[in-house]
């Protein structure tokens, strides 16, 4: 077992592995899959065969540069959906406080709820806007 296991550690060196685009590649593979096996569709067939090939073609690349470049503009596209949902459960957590973004930096900020209209300042710009709370 140790030598199969020293052997694909060999195969993996110099190679890309995982990432975030390939993680979020094989959770829309599973759901997928999951859906496929009640509706049988030929093309949904072929994008999960598309999509494997993909990802197994991303994690055994030694294009190291070029991954992770399609990385981050992956992580760009999606980050600003994953901010959004994050600002969303802190609302929804956090029932004393307010969430505000700063219209300059986009800083996220917290205040008291409860107090009226309040003038705001960014710890980051330290720019000043009124919001209610």
């Amino acid at each position: 077992m140790n030598k199969l296991r020293y052997r694909i550690y060999q195969f993996m060196q110099g190679r890309y592995g995982l990432d975030t685009l390939n993680q979020h590649l094989n959770y829309a593979l599973l759901v997928l899959i999951f859906i496929h096996f009640f509706i049988r569709l030929y093309w949904l067939n072929v994008l999960i065969w598309v999509l494997l090939i993909i990802e197994v073609y991303r994690m055994l690349s030694k294009k190291i540069y070029a991954r992770q470049k399609e990385n981050e503009a992956y992580l760009r596209i999606i980050s600003p959906l994953r901010d959004f949902f994050h600002l969303l459960s802190l609302r929804r957590k956090d029932k004393e406080h307010a969430y505000y973004r700063c219209p300059q930096c986009k800083q996220i900020t917290r205040i008291p709820k409860g107090r009226g209209k309040v003038d705001i300042t960014c710890p980051q710009c330290h720019c000043v806007f009124e919001r209610k709370s």
